[in-house]
């Protein structure tokens, strides 16, 4: 009776009296698998993933081979992040009912968002067996085909689901990424405006325009679409109470500034802070630990956290991201003031210590960045290919990676040139002490760009043949760093070439 009351309530949209059944139900019998089951769906349809979860495993203590609740704890586990857990729901599920699309296209989205692109790859294809015209299975397959830059297999699929549903927005967001990774930008922003035109509050198509935008120096449009990255889905909210800053002077009262998204990014756009400084607000800014040593360098910050309850009471909010949008900034008013990150004295004292028998010129290098990015494949080079470096004798080369993996120090360390500090890298603060001490540093697109940049120490960027947006098209400088000189591929993955340009600039200058 308690059940149906509560699927009663919940099809008439008292979602509150519906789990206050559920939960009346499932403490009279604890082992109420309906109970459970049904209000596990509540949690979900309501956004409370967790708790949803922790309902469906219960329910499956009870019967451990019911697909609805595999499928189920799997899709709670996907909203959760839970990868492994939501594998293996799926995998169950599949065992008792292996032609399944939606649980199997589910387990492909778990495989792509665990990296095994060719396991969500086939997975797709699998569903396409069963159901050829699924069209958000032919999307999804578009999804990991493009990340793992297999472009024509991408095209394929987007326009195959735009046969099967052509009023289909988010498959033209796709081909206009396509359009994007193969330099065709016009055409890129053709289609992601097809697809505004069918959903104008699509926010993928948005975010992915302002990627375009940016890269080809439109920053006006490009910053306020960025502004729609918030909506995507994949963009963490920052949690923050505070009401979101517009940009409007407000003088004497404080505003905190928080980090979002890579170190990196915050690196590049902590140069705000004193920006907002001066016209006349109070700064607090909120940073994850490794950058708060180095953060407190930053002039223009009355208060730096990097836990929730060292932060003052503060009147605004304002994404470091957002700052360019809010200022109104160009590539004529970028702040440029450079440096604006500084080593801490006695870190610097210990680092050159530590480095003063080295005789010669010392070169820092950075090969990889956080294999978790988006885009890391594209961005990180392989070890062997940046040790070809240590071939010029009269140089010396110094990691500025975190760690070395096994396979990275074997590659190193055989080069009597090669001299390893990684282990008195702690964080950040650690790491601009040892770049104060060096001549040069060479680094694919990591936050050691940005910091050497930051710090106006002379650095070289390696990048692909389509770069981040912040390093534009065709040039070999950056309107955010000065001091940095920039090395692009000609052919996508060909860093070949890019490598032997650095060898011999390092020869005609040393």
């Amino acid at each position: 009776m308690l059940v149906r009351s509560a699927m009663a309530c919940q099809t008439g949209g008292n979602q509150g009296e519906a789990e206050a059944c559920y939960e009346r139900a499932i403490a009279l019998r604890p082992d109420y698998f309906e109970a459970l089951f049904h209000l596990g769906n509540l949690f979900m349809m309501t956004g409370r993933f967790e708790e949803a979860a922790q309902k469906y495993r219960r329910a499956l203590n009870i019967r451990t081979r019911s697909v609805e609740v595999l499928a189920n704890l799997g899709s709670a586990c996907l909203k959760l992040g839970q990868w492994e857990e939501a594998r293996l729901s799926f995998l169950h599920a599949l065992e008792m009912r292996p032609l399944e699309p939606g649980i199997l296209t589910n387990l492909a989205t778990v495989q792509h968002k665990m990296g095994h692109g060719d396991q969500a790859l086939a997975t797709y294809d699998r569903v396409l067996s069963l159901v050829p015209d699924f069209p958000d299975a032919l999307l999804n397959r578009g999804h990991v085909a493009h990340e793992w830059n297999r472009l024509d297999e991408a095209e394929a699929s987007y326009r195959r689901a735009l046969v099967v549903r052509p009023d289909f927005p988010e498959a033209m967001t796709g081909l206009g990424i396509v359009a994007h990774k193969r330099g065709q930008f016009d055409w890129a922003l053709r289609w992601f405006h097809s697809a505004l035109q069918r959903n104008p509050n699509l926010a993928t198509a948005h975010y992915n325009a302002s990627l375009t935008r940016l890269l080809t120096g439109d920053l006006a449009a490009g910053w306020a679409q960025y502004e729609w990255r918030w909506l995507t889905g994949e963009m963490p909210p920052h949690g923050l109470m505070q009401p979101p800053w517009n940009g409007h002077v407000v003088t004497g009262q404080t505003i905190l500034l928080h980090c979002e998204q890579g170190f990196g990014d915050s690196i590049q756009l902590i140069r705000y802070a004193p920006v907002v400084q001066a016209l006349g607000m109070r700064v607090a800014v909120f940073c994850p630990p490794p950058l708060k040593r180095l953060f407190a360098t930053v002039r223009g910050i009355d208060h730096l956290a990097s836990a929730s309850q060292e932060l003052p009471p503060c009147h605004y909010q304002a994404p470091l991201m957002s700052l360019p949008y809010l200022l109104g900034s160009t590539l004529a008013s970028i702040p440029r003031n450079t440096p604006y990150l500084f080593s801490e004295e006695a870190k610097k004292e210990y680092f050159r210590g530590l480095l003063a028998p080295i005789v010669g010129l010392k070169v820092g290098l950075a090969w990889s960045g956080n294999p978790r990015h988006v885009n890391d494949r594209n961005r990180s080079m392989d070890p062997e290919m940046m040790a070809r470096l240590c071939a010029i004798p009269t140089i010396n080369f110094i990691p500025l990676q975190k760690e070395l993996s096994a396979r990275e120090w074997a590659i190193f360390s055989k080069n009597a040139n090669f001299f390893d500090f990684c282990r008195q890298l702690e964080d950040f603060a650690d790491t601009a002490a040892l770049i104060s001490q060096l001549d040069l540093v060479i680094c694919v697109d990591t936050a050691v760009a940005h910091l050497a940049g930051a710090m106006d120490k002379p650095g070289w960027v390696l990048l692909p043949k389509i770069a981040d947006w912040r390093w534009l098209l065709d040039r070999d400088d950056s309107p955010w760093y000065p001091s940095l000189r920039v090395f692009r591929q000609s052919d996508d993955g060909d860093w070949h070439s890019v490598i032997s340009q650095v060898m011999s600039a390092l020869l005609s200058m040393y």
